[in-house]
């Protein structure tokens, strides 16, 4: 029932933030592609338990081009994720508990191409595996608004591929 409870709990705030991230289209139109939102699955692998399927949900903003350079961008991002990974919560493994957290990143987006950008990430995780995060990988632009990014995220315990859709406005 708890975890149960907690997913109703990630739901509702992936429906607030997008929510929130919607309402804000008409104030954010003068700065088209700033604002991030976005969320999506994640395939999780940990030393000693069986890979699960977790999900993500984010916001973030994307600076502009960095070192004056016009095709890379500074763009930061937190959000909160689940790795559907259960591990022991004491000693005698009597309870279990869900390894997932808030995050937080800064990195960079190189766009190679009208339709391809390359991601790098750095940042810190605050959850059940804290410490150092980072990742990289590839975006594909659908439109001006909207992209497919895939990518690899490596924290303490976790290595998680991650598919997400991201809207900016």
């Amino acid at each position: 029932m708890r975890k149960a409870n907690k997913y109703l709990s990630c739901i509702a705030l992936a429906f607030v933030v997008l929510g929130m991230a919607l309402s804000g289209t008409a104030l954010a139109s003068d700065r088209e592609g700033e604002i991030r939102a976005g969320g999506g699955i994640n395939h999780n692998s940990a030393s000693g338990v069986s890979n699960e399927i977790g999900f993500q949900i984010y916001g973030g903003y994307n600076f502009g081009e960095l070192f004056g350079v016009d095709d890379l961008d500074f763009l930061v991002e937190g959000g909160y994720w689940n790795s559907g990974i259960e591990i022991c919560a004491n000693f005698a493994c009597t309870s279990t508990t869900d390894v997932d957290g808030i995050w937080a990143t800064g990195g960079v987006a190189y766009r190679f191409s009208d339709d391809i950008s390359f991601l790098g990430r750095a940042g810190l995780d605050f959850g059940e595996d804290d410490g150092l995060m980072i990742g990289g990988g590839a975006a594909y632009h659908m439109s001006e608004e909207l992209d497919l990014i895939g990518e690899v995220v490596i924290r303490d315990n976790v290595t998680s591929l991650q598919f997400n859709v991201t809207y900016g406005f």
